[in-house]
């Protein structure tokens, strides 16, 4: 099936995935992407693939209420006409704490099971490396990155569910920006939407349901994925951590050899260049 862009997201864009060597020898030799359900990102970000409180109430107002709610309410309408003292009626409206509790948790069920449902690979938008993504996916040092771009992951995704790429839009739950519900209602209330505190991460990801997830009565517990990739030339460069030398630089290279991987595979500029500063030859004017 082919893979959707949300909001005219640019096809040219730089896209980065930093990952440990192991990730990124499963993705060599499997050629595919792993995509993690959102419900395992629970501990670094509760709100990952939740819509803000705004979209939550509409949500509410779109399903309707329970039979047992229904029942309670009713019951309590046909008591009323024979209260007699205020302890009889706080005893009534007592008697709808329980249907109402579980009313609310079958909801928030039901919301919970989709939007984590969702399954995500996550990239980082950027022009350049980022020395924070090097830190935060680096594995002391030992970390990799590929670099491609947005249009060549679309093409190289294939999966039987309708995959979307977009951009993570970061804004304020509680008074999100008209730009962001306008982005997610774009993507079909996707996990394109998080807190600004994640702003740092510059976050392109590629989503989508699992074929077979089910939620309410009868919900599934959501899962990872693999998807296959049409091979692997969607890859631009690799990019070694600057903080790695050698013997590992070379078993990196040897390991992309191994693989007939035709793409650049470099150690990182980010920490070369300071003699640079120094060049003032004729050549380089500076006066």
């Amino acid at each position: 099936m082919a893979v959707a862009l949300v909001s005219d997201i640019d096809v040219n864009k730089k896209i980065w995935r930093y990952m440990t060597l192991d990730k990124f020898i499963h993705l060599l030799d499997c050629e595919a992407l792993y995509f993690s359900s959102l419900d395992s990102f629970m501990k670094s970000d509760p709100f990952e693939g939740m819509p803000p409180v705004i979209i939550m109430r509409e949500m509410r107002k779109l399903i309707p209420i329970s039979s047992q709610l229904k029942l309670a309410l009713a019951d309590i309408e046909t008591k009323a006409k024979d209260l007699k003292t205020r302890e009889e009626l706080t005893a009534l409206f007592d008697s709808l704490s329980g249907p109402i509790k579980d009313e609310h948790e079958d909801f928030k069920k039901l919301v919970v099971g989709l939007c984590k449902g969702r399954v995500v690979n996550c990239w980082h938008a950027n022009e350049q490396e980022s020395e924070a993504m090097w830190k935060l996916y680096g594995d002391s040092h030992r970390g990799i990155a590929i670099q491609t771009t947005v249009g060549k992951l679309q093409a190289a995704l294939h999966a039987e569910e309708q995959i979307k790429i977009a951009e993570v839009i970061y804004s304020n739950y509680d008074t999100p920006s008209k730009e962001a519900l306008r982005h997610l209602l774009a993507s079909g209330l996707g996990p394109v939407m998080k807190r600004q505190s994640y702003s740092h991460e510059a976050e392109v990801r590629a989503f989508f349901l699992p074929v077979g997830h089910k939620v309410g009565p009868e919900a599934t517990v959501p899962k990872s994925k693999v998807v296959k990739l049409d091979g692997l030339d969607f890859i631009e460069s690799v990019f070694i951590s600057p903080y790695a030398g050698e013997p590992y630089v070379s078993a990196v290279k040897a390991v992309t050899a191994k693989y007939n991987l035709r793409c650049e595979v470099r150690g990182s500029d980010l920490l070369r260049g300071f003699e640079g500063l120094f060049n003032l030859s004729e050549d380089h004017p500076i006066f």
